[in-house]
């Protein structure tokens, strides 16, 4: 089926459709009957058409346009659909970030090769250092040109301003320490009730009106020191989430292991989530805004939170994080299949089915989706069945190499690293053993066919 066609059904769709399959009781979180919906009468549905996303084709990809720089392993560290969902973002480890459209007439095929890499950047913006945080202004829309704005945080830098069209800095919002010393943000977030940017700094977070940039703003201490105790959430913080049922509680994760809930009203913290073996580097809220999924650096679990009972652990995904990179999830619009990449020795991405029954050894993924190189972040279309994955990993010499030797093995694949002086290899299936990976350090697309024999496969 083809990408408009799929668009077309799923505006469309049956609301009930995605509750199809359910587990009910025996379920690992009972969803309530319209996940998603809540309150607001929102109709359940899911970019998938309510089936197990287990299989996954080649839709398009970007890989030609990260190389030829001075940079030899240029990265992707992060991906983001615009919420019209025409175009994606991609930022890397030259500082860029660059914007592609999303192709309407790829030759999609059943395996990965270099014929698919055809996507060409649009746009493509410079920060002036390592780009820690980038994100969409969550009411943009193509069709209104004064909305397509997206927003990045760079070390030294303060927080910018993008046009999507035309590449010009409209604006940044300043911070800066009591010595008036230019301090930079750590992530973005935005405010779902009004015009608001919430930007992650350490022991505090800084608001400002997204149409009044500068450097006014108010400021939410996240830790206090008063008469020799301590109070509230210590660290850099690292992401920033708000609730979709627009309560105005938001969720902080930070890189001192812990999640705190705010409410955005009053910026008082009303929870302080721990659990986390490492870094909190994602926060992501279900659909009805009952359920907050959270990941970390060095942290082999993403962590389920009922923000109605928030004194254990709802349910652990297992996965495979071994570094300190951000590695990002992903929930469909129907909260059922949260999409993980995984830095296991087989390059994979791992599909788990929140409707389904949880074993004694806890929570297992439903599918395992080969990568053709390391992913490190996944990002749902909005409304179509398709994954736009990042690739690449930081990668530094081991003692004894040379600059050669780096700069081979920065351009080979990331699917298994070897050691001593073998060179870095990529055992996709559509590969033979030796050559290098084309799409380390990518941008792919990936489609889930909706045909009724992959559904059945």
């Amino acid at each position: 089926m083809a990408v408009e066609e799929a668009g077309a059904e799923a505006s469309n769709r049956d609301p009930q459709a995605g509750t199809e399959g359910d587990a009910g009781e025996d379920a690992a979180m009972h969803v309530e009957e319209a996940t998603g919906g809540g309150e607001t009468g929102e109709a359940l549905w899911s970019q998938f058409h309510g089936h197990v996303p287990g299989r996954f084709v080649p839709y398009s990809a970007a890989a030609g346009a990260f190389r030829g720089g001075k940079l030899e392993n240029n990265f992707l560290k992060t991906c983001r659909w615009s919420p019209d969902g025409l175009c994606v973002f991609a930022s890397t480890e030259d500082n860029q970030i660059r914007v592609f459209e999303l192709p309407q007439d790829a030759d999609c095929g059943e395996k990965w090769a270099p014929g698919h890499d055809q996507m060409k950047p649009v746009l493509s913006v410079l920060e002036g250092e390592t780009i820690y945080d980038a994100a969409w202004l969550p009411t943009m829309s193509s069709s209104d040109p004064a909305s397509c704005l997206f927003f990045s945080t760079s070390r030294d830098n303060p927080v910018h301003i993008w046009d999507a069209f035309t590449g010009a800095c409209q604006g940044s919002y300043c911070a800066y320490t009591d010595a008036e010393e230019l301090t930079a943000g750590y992530s973005v977030g935005f405010d779902n009730r009004a015009p608001y940017i919430y930007v992650g700094f350490n022991n505090q977070i800084r608001v400002y009106a997204i149409d009044r940039p500068g450097r006014q703003h108010t400021s939410i201490k996240t830790f206090k020191r008063a008469n020799r105790e301590t109070t509230g959430q210590r660290g850099i913080v690292s992401c920033i989430s708000f609730n979709p049922d627009k309560s105005g509680l938001f969720a902080a994760g930070s890189y001192s292991r812990n999640v705190g809930l705010y409410d955005g009203g009053t910026g008082k913290l009303l929870y302080n989530l721990q659990g986390h073996r490492g870094g909190v580097t994602q926060a992501e809220w279900s659909r009805d805004g009952q359920y907050l999924f959270t990941g970390g650096r060095k942290d082999d679990e993403i962590l389920c939170w009922d923000v109605r009972n928030t004194g254990d652990v709802l349910l652990r995904l297992p996965r495979a994080v071994t570094t300190n990179q951000r590695i990002l999830f992903d929930l469909d619009h129907s909260g059922r299949f949260v999409i993980t990449p995984s830095l296991s020795s087989d390059p994979s991405l791992l599909v788990y089915d929140l409707w389904a029954q949880v074993g004694e050894a806890g929570a297992e993924p439903v599918a395992r989706v080969p990568c053709p190189a390391l992913a490190n972040g996944v990002q749902i279309h909005p409304t179509l069945p398709l994954l736009a994955v990042s690739t690449g990993a930081r990668r530094f010499p081991l003692p004894g190499e040379d600059e050669d030797d780096a700069a081979a093995a920065a351009a080979a694949a990331g699917g298994k690293r070897a050691r001593g002086e073998e060179e870095a290899k990529c055992t996709d299936a559509g590969e033979q053993e030796g050559e290098a990976g084309p799409f380390d350090s990518a941008l792919l697309l990936m489609r889930y066919p909706l045909d009724a024999a992959a559904v059945t496969a």
